[in-house]
């Protein structure tokens, strides 16, 4: 394992209870299964890992979770609004009920 690899393992280890509180608050702000927090955070590491993101201190490191798992909630409540809108369907004014037939 390279000395970063051990480096990232030890910065997620310690940051891991705080990140999981923090994708919690979020997904409950925006009324999502809270349940995903850690879904969430290991899709964060992921990307974490797959950019290979150079840091200075373990609080840049919480920075760059924190702002990446608001982003990806923000992202699920989207993609929420758009399924329940397909659900729906667009409403036509040219409808027999609409017109009071």
């Amino acid at each position: 394992m390279e000395q970063s690899d051990r480096g990232d393992a030890c910065v997620l280890s310690a940051l891991h209870s705080d990140l999981v509180r923090f994708a919690r608050g979020e997904l409950f702000t925006w009324h999502l299964n809270i349940q995903l927090a850690e879904d969430l955070l290991s899709d964060a590491v992921v990307r974490w890992l797959r950019a290979r993101i150079q840091y200075r201190s373990p609080a840049q490191a919480r920075a760059w979770f924190r702002t990446t798992l608001r982003r990806m909630v923000v992202d699920r409540v989207r993609r929420r609004s758009h399924d329940v809108l397909d659900q729906v369907g667009v409403l036509s004014l040219d409808e027999p009920w609409a017109r009071g037939e």
